[in-house]
């Protein structure tokens, strides 16, 4: 401390960067006293990206505890960090802004390595304290990711007619019949519909550009809109499935065009994705907990014509009022709750007097969900072992539309008027990372790519045996 009051004392800039580990955080009152004394009035806190011994490193939860504990002490005339995940210090994020300091080595993770809560963030890129994807889920469940309501579908505008194309046998751009406009790598698509090539682009702020090419091309989730309806109520008949044409299979990437997409049979459409559902629902038997019930279409079809009734004990919750006076008329045998996944007393309302369920259904519910570990921890809870648990889900998609229908859609959303959507766009392998801590079996699992319509189904078996 001596060589830092001399520092001080010759007005040379300190600034004391304190790393926060579980061996050094009881001495922190002291050190900060320490530091006072020798006059330093700035103080980083951060976080080691490795450490000699990994159960040194404190968890979110204490990392949290320790900021609320030294943040604003009026001794410092100023007090920052990194390296800490925001979540855990969003009553403070003013003091990660003002960082000066910043460690040169870059805590850089690969998207798809993140942990899950981590990637649904919506502060993720501008943390630097995001989490691997290896860390034990007691650890990962105390994270608390920032969340607002996303999209689940984006809009393509027709733009420009480049001319008649009767078949795409030979590519009309690699032969010279058309003369490629400059187009956007991941932005902008061919269209090859009704023997006409044009182009198809989308401005959309909702996903960033690499987002936009996972769909298109990833998952393949492009849809030609051919239907006078605002609001999609029937895709079969209302959207035509746009893939990425075979003739674009010899292009490899760096080329200037963005690829020819037409229309496309499925090998599991909508209606077969449907089937999937009500043949595993007509298989439950005893009780049944259905979370989140919104639009019962698929429940519906379940439902006995002359007696109404369901062929197993049937329990509903719903977190929206309306939505819940509403399907209370609409469906008034069944038994509906208002109620969350994620409510505390979910064991005490409906299973602590009575019989666990047999089955818990999340039948497009799951990426309303507002927080997965809460939810999860419940559903486990209510559900007995041995029991099921079906997920059924949609993921993102991107639709086609004429400009004049994009104008009537853009009225609608200016209305407030347009649906909520989603939380998240997880895909059934990222709900998979979410619940592989539970121990769940998978009896099937459809999911999404570019020869299926963009459903997924997980039916899931809890364990027979809990391990404590």
């Amino acid at each position: 401390m001596g060589a830092v009051r001399r520092m001080v004392t010759d007005w040379i800039y300190v600034v004391a960067v304190l790393p926060l580990m579980k061996s050094n955080v009881q001495d922190l009152p002291e050190t900060l006293a320490m530091l006072t004394d020798a006059g330093v009035r700035k103080v980083h806190f951060t976080t080691p990206m490795t450490t000699l011994d990994p159960d040194d490193a404190l968890d979110p939860v204490l990392l949290g505890a320790v900021l609320d504990a030294v943040m604003g002490d009026d001794r410092f005339s100023s007090m920052t960090f990194d390296r800490i995940p925001l979540c855990v210090a969003r009553f403070h994020l003013p003091h990660y802004a003002q960082t000066r300091h910043r460690d040169p080595v870059i805590n850089t993770i690969d998207h798809e390595e993140l942990a899950w809560p981590c990637a649904s963030c919506r502060a993720v890129d501008a943390c630097d304290g995001r989490v691997a994807r290896d860390r034990p889920h007691s650890w990962l469940r105390q994270l608390a990711p920032f969340q607002n309501p996303v999209s689940n579908s984006f809009n393509f505008a027709l733009d420009r007619y480049l001319g008649d194309v009767p078949s795409l046998d030979v590519c009309p751009v690699k032969s010279g019949a058309i003369r490629l406009p400059k187009m956007h790598d991941q932005r902008d698509l061919l269209l090859h519909y009704n023997e006409r090539l044009l182009t198809v682009t989308t401005h959309t702020s909702d996903f960033e550009d690499r987002e936009l090419k996972s769909i298109r091309d990833g998952l393949g989730q492009i849809y030609l809109d051919v239907s006078e309806k605002l609001l999609l109520d029937d895709f079969d008949a209302d959207l035509v499935p746009i893939r990425r044409h075979g003739v674009c299979k010899d292009c490899g990437p760096g080329t200037e065009c963005p690829g020819v997409y037409a229309p496309s049979e499925l090998k599991v459409g909508f209606q077969d994705s449907e089937q999937q559902v009500l043949s595993i629902l007509k298989k439950l038997q005893g009780r049944v907990l259905d979370v989140g019930v919104g639009e019962p279409h698929s429940l519906r079809r379940c439902i006995d014509e002359e007696t109404g009734a369901l062929p197993f004990e049937y329990v509903g919750i719903e977190p929206d009022p309306q939505r819940l006076d509403e399907v209370m008329k609409e469906l008034p045998e069944l038994t509906f709750h208002g109620g969350a996944a994620e409510d505390g007393d979910l064991y005490a309302r409906f299973v602590e007097t009575k019989a666990p369920f047999d089955h818990v259904v999340l039948l497009r519910s799951y990426n309303h969900l507002t927080d997965l570990v809460v939810a999860f921890e419940n559903l486990s809870s209510v559900l007995k072992p041995g029991g099921t648990m079906l997920l059924v889900e949609n993921t993102v998609f991107g639709l086609i539309r004429g400009r004049q229908k994009l104008a009537r859609l853009g009225q609608l959303e200016a209305s407030g008027k347009a649906p909520f959507e989603h939380y998240r766009n997880h895909t059934s392998h990222q709900a998979l990372r979410v619940l592989e801590h539970f121990g769940f079996e998978i009896l099937e699992h459809q999911p999404v790519g570019p020869e299926s319509a963009n459903q997924w189904v997980l039916w899931l078996r809890k364990p027979e045996e809990q391990s404590a």
